[in-house]
């Protein structure tokens, strides 16, 4: 069995432990059981159980339940499943030394941008691997199968919130069913705060602001009693949706934390302090903050006032943490500062028109 298998470089997870950390990032939130993914769940099983298959995408928006539903159709196969947490940490010789058993599963959990083309060409070459890749996009690829994962159905979303809080108020739970917009996660972390007393609808509010204002309160629910040092921390860490903080992943850390005008040093010493706490979880060489929305309102308060930050991180990054710290802006927007940002970095007039162009250009300024 392959379950044992490049375990140590931290780099792959068993399935339970891909589960368990998936657990981790809803921390004092309510864990229930999936609801309304049945047909997507048997078509992953029959993809894995198929030895002609190669290549599964499972595409659909953050928080829609992209990975609770690959964990739930493979757990079944639990001794044949090879999961990543981030596919950018994965070689092709990862995968060429997997492929040598038929009933091998391996999964590649945020794959984005530059990662999931590389990801998408290397599972392709491979004669007996199943790859199944994790991610947003969800375009055609030729001779590869896509199966896509959106918001609930209104039923099944309210099934989801009477689950969770089974004693909220009809109107309330309309509220929070607009709000969260149908995506399972967002109704966890927002049921989450009802249950604590919290209640984060308001008539003004549409669903695409939901997400700032769940992490608003999320953050004040789980950074209460942090340190000055540790919010700095956070701070770095959040800015990235994973960040390297040792071995050949150091520089990462450095760069951020130049950006921000921060020790690096002290980030380092109370980071075990954070991952204690639950705030920070570690993946190998890197670290992250969890749950995802608690990272993007860190990042949007570490950039604020701070109108060099942007451009001096993205400069100071490379390769695969570049494409991390895009992907942490593209969740951030809605402040001025930010969005401001980010159309000097992207839009038709601002330094690059489009990620190609910003990948083979980056460099030069």
């Amino acid at each position: 069995r392959v379950r044992h298998a490049f375990f140590s470089e931290g780099a792959f997870c068993t399935i339970g432990i891909a589960a368990q950390e998936l657990k981790n990032q809803y921390r004092g939130f309510p864990w229930v059981d999936i609801i309304g993914r049945d047909a997507e769940i048997e078509a992953i099983g029959k993809f894995a159980a198929h030895e002609s298959n190669r290549v599964l995408l499972v595409n659909g928006p953050p928080y829609a339940g992209k990975t609770r539903t690959v964990l739930e159709a493979l757990a079944p196969l639990e001794g044949w499943v090879v999961w990543a947490s981030h596919a950018d940490v994965v070689t092709e010789d990862h995968l060429r030394d997997l492929d040598h058993e038929m009933n091998t599963v391996l999964v590649l959990d945020n794959c984005a941008g530059e990662a999931l083309e590389r990801s998408l060409r290397w599972a392709m070459s491979r004669l007996h691997l199943h790859a199944i890749l994790i991610g947003r996009q969800g375009r055609d690829w030729p001779g590869v199968s896509a199966l896509a994962i959106g918001p609930l159905g209104d039923l099944d979303a309210r099934k989801l919130l009477a689950v969770i809080s089974p004693k909220l108020p009809s109107l309330q739970e309309t509220w929070l069913n607009r709000l969260t917009g149908g995506l399972p996660g967002l109704a966890i972390y927002a049921a989450g705060q009802v249950l604590a007393d919290k209640d984060p609808t308001s008539p003004a509010e549409d669903v695409a602001g939901s997400s700032r204002t769940l992490g608003r309160l999320i953050s004040q629910r789980v950074l209460a009693g942090t340190t000055a040092e540790e919010r700095r921390a956070l701070h770095v860490v959040s800015l990235l949706t994973q960040i390297g903080i040792k071995d050949s992943a150091y520089d990462e850390l450095d760069a951020v934390c130049r950006g921000l005008g921060y020790e690096v040093s002290e980030i380092r010493s109370v980071l075990p302090a954070l991952v204690e706490k639950g705030a920070v979880v570690e993946r190998g060489r890197f670290v992250e903050v969890v749950p995802p929305l608690l990272a993007e309102t860190l990042a949007a308060e570490a950039v604020m006032g701070r109108p060099l930050t942007l451009p001096s991180v993205l400069l100071g990054l490379e390769g695969g943490a570049r494409l991390r710290f895009l992907s942490r802006l593209r969740n951030i927007g809605g402040s001025t500062e930010v969005d401001r940002a980010l159309e000097s970095i992207y839009a038709p007039g601002g330094w690059f028109p489009n990620l190609g162009t910003l990948l083979a250009r980056a460099r030069e300024f």
